[in-house]
């Protein structure tokens, strides 16, 4: 009977113990087995029932605690200040959280029941390197698991998250964790992300919840891998919010929801090999229109073999201005780009008659915010290499021709900054008249060969004229 103090409290122990097969109770207070300062030791087959903490390990090393009925108390194992614990193969069905491990590193929380958790199935608070593996943490009264704190290094494994009142997975404030093949099905939101970064989201199921089966907050360089965020018929697959740069999504499933992926004020962002499609309003949003927040999403399936549709050129799945969707799966390659050559640049009459020819060339509709390299290769052959800032979709440079030929421009942009794919025709490219040449010098010129290298294939545009200085 616990109901005046705790059941049974082992401190300062280092020799092997072992509790098992006790039945404890109590009035809502008090602890149920408390370990303090102790290590080497097993809990193992009890009951225990009514109580703050069904049990608690404090300052402990090397504990297992197994087989464990727990009920009705507020929190079901609590773990603080412990390294080497084990809490596995335990039913536990509490007011506030199953398993709640607090400032602590090496724990593993494994095969646990805890469902119907009055808030919690597993909390992680300032937990370190623990291992949550096979847990049943459905149907909480908030979230399945939450990792907070700074807990950094876990792996979150094979989870039951489904069916809790708001999130299967939520994460705040910590770093480089792992969380893998966990069902987040059928919750408010399958997995919550904010001000967390360097995680590694593999495997994991977050589709048919009631708002987002990912919603991601001011969160850096995390990795969504092989995920499924689908049959969300009102609300969004993924939402990628408030300066969560640099997250990246491969290999993910964003269907028939009613948004696949919006993206709101995030750099940086990479999408690759996902499947868009059946998304009643769009297949991939992204509201900013400033070009230093442009999103890549490549090598996706739209729903269509033409591609996406509204800013694209197919009948898929809508997608907004200001992402790359190209190359897109089902696009037929020969299709891609348009592509005119040319020969010959400058030639000089006079041998060795300094001159400055100025490149301009508008790169509407590409968008760059990255230096262009600019390679000018002269009559012998020889090439150097300019590199020249692009600033709204334009660059200009200056050319020093100082030998008779034929002079080869090639502006070279970067794939990453392709907007979208376009005829070279749709290119503006300009040559300014030669400048300081020697005095009587005449300068005759047949215009410049300016070379795009865009998304693997080269657009040219030739421009003639010709001046005398």
């Amino acid at each position: 009977d616990a109901s005046a103090s705790d059941g049974i409290s082992i401190t300062g122990a280092d020799a092997h113990f072992v509790i098992r097969n006790c039945t404890i109770y109590g009035a809502g207070e008090n602890y149920g087995i408390i370990v303090a300062n102790s290590s080497n030791g097993k809990i193992e087959g009890n009951t225990l029932m009514a109580l703050e903490q069904g049990i608690r390990m404090d300052g402990a090393e090397r504990i297992a605690a197994e087989w464990n009925s727990i009920q009705n108390c507020t929190t079901g194992a609590f773990v603080q200040s412990s390294t080497g614990i084990t809490v596995s193969n335990n039913s536990i069905d509490v007011r506030y959280c199953g398993i709640l491990i607090s400032h602590s590193s090496g724990v593993s929380a494994i095969g646990n029941d805890c469902s119907g958790s009055g808030a919690y199935g597993i909390l992680l608070q300032e937990a370190h390197l623990c291992t949550v593996s096979g847990n049943n943490c459905s149907g909480c009264a908030s979230s399945g698991i939450s990792v907070s704190g700074g807990s950094n290094g876990n792996i979150i494994s094979g989870n039951d998250c489904t069916r809790n009142s708001y999130n299967g997975i939520e994460m705040y404030d910590s770093f480089m964790n792992v969380i893998e093949w966990n069902d987040c099905t059928h919750n408010g939101i399958g997995m919550l992300v904010i001000n967390s970064s360097s995680n590694s989201f593999t495997g994991n199921n977050a589709s048919f919840c009631g708002n987002y089966g990912m919603r991601v907050q001011s969160s850096l360089n995390n990795t969504f891998d092989r995920c499924d965020f689908s049959g969300i018929a009102s609300g969004t697959g993924a939402l990628l919010h408030v300066s969560s740069d640099n997250n990246t999504l491969a290999n993910c499933s964003f269907s028939f929801n009613q948004y696949g992926i919006q993206v709101d004020g995030c750099k940086g962002i990479l999408i690759s090999a996902c499947r868009m499609h059946n998304n009643s309003v769009g297949g991939l949003w992204n509201y900013a229109s400033d070009p230093a927040f442009l999103v890549l999403a490549r090598d996706c399936w739209w729903g269509a073999p033409s591609g996406p549709s509204w800013s694209g050129p197919g009948s898929g799945d809508r997608v907004s201005k200001n992402v790359v969707y190209y190359p897109w799966i089902g696009e037929k390659a020969a299709a891609a780009i348009s592509i005119r050559t040319g020969t010959t640049a400058l030639n000089l009459t006079a041998p060795n008659s300094p001159a400055t020819v100025m490149i301009s060339c508008n790169l509407t509709p590409f968008i760059t915010t990255t230096p262009v390299n600019v390679r000018v290769t002269d009559p012998d052959g020889k090439t150097t290499t300019i590199a020249v800032n692009a600033t709204a979709s334009k660059f200009s440079v200056n050319v020093a021709v100082n030998k008779p030929g034929n002079w080869t421009i090639l502006a070279e942009v970067p794939e990453s900054e392709v907007l979208k794919p376009a005829a070279s025709n749709t290119l503006s490219i300009s040559v300014a008249a030669p400048a300081a040449a020697a005095p009587g010098a005449e300068i005759l010129y047949a215009g410049v060969a300016i070379l795009l290298i865009i998304a693997g294939g080269s657009y040219a545009l030739i421009r003639s004229r010709k001046g005398k200085k």
